[in-house]
C-alpha cells in the first residue's frame, strides 16, 4: 500500500500501568522500544504483541493523569503528513468513529475514548 500503510492491521494499541513510568522515559514519535522492555517497566499492551516487536511511546496528557499509547507501523505512517503525535491520534480516532458510524459497529467509541477532543490540542511532557 502507499507509503507502507498495512490495510487491517492496528495503528495503535492502548496501555495500562504508565502511572509507573517515570517522567524521565521518552516519550514521543522518536522513540523505539522493545514490548519486553516496556513490560519490565510496568506497561502493559491491552493488545497481543510479539516481545521483540518494535513500538513508539505515546504519551497523552488528559488532565489530572496521562494516557499511554503504543504507536504501530500505521502510527508512523500517519505521521509522515504531519510529525505531531497528537495529530495522529486524532486522525486515527476520528477515521475509527467514522468507521464505526459507517457499519453500524459496536465497541468504543471517540466520545468514549479516555482522550477528548479537548486534550489532544494539550501536548505532554516528553
Amino acid at each position: 500500500a502507499a507509503h507502507g500503510w498495512q490495510w487491517g492491521a492496528p495503528v495503535t494499541i492502548p496501555a495500562r500501568g504508565g502511572d509507573t513510568l517515570s517522567q524521565q522515559v521518552e516519550t514521543g514519535l522518536n522513540t523505539s522500544y522493545r514490548i519486553a522492555d516496556l513490560r519490565e517497566r510496568g506497561l502493559r499492551p491491552e493488545g497481543s504483541l510479539a516481545d521483540t516487536e518494535r513500538v513508539s511511546l505515546i504519551r497523552l496528557d488528559v488532565g489530572d493523569s496521562y494516557d499511554y499509547w503504543l504507536g504501530l507501523d500505521n502510527f508512523n505512517v500517519i505521521t509522515r503528513y504531519n510529525r505531531s503525535s497528537h495529530y495522529a491520534m486524532a486522525v486515527h480516532q476520528l477515521a475509527q468513529a467514522l468507521r464505526e458510524r459507517r457499519q453500524g459497529e459496536s465497541g468504543p467509541r471517540l466520545t468514549d475514548s479516555p482522550v477528548s477532543t479537548a486534550t489532544l490540542g494539550r501536548p505532554a511532557s516528553g
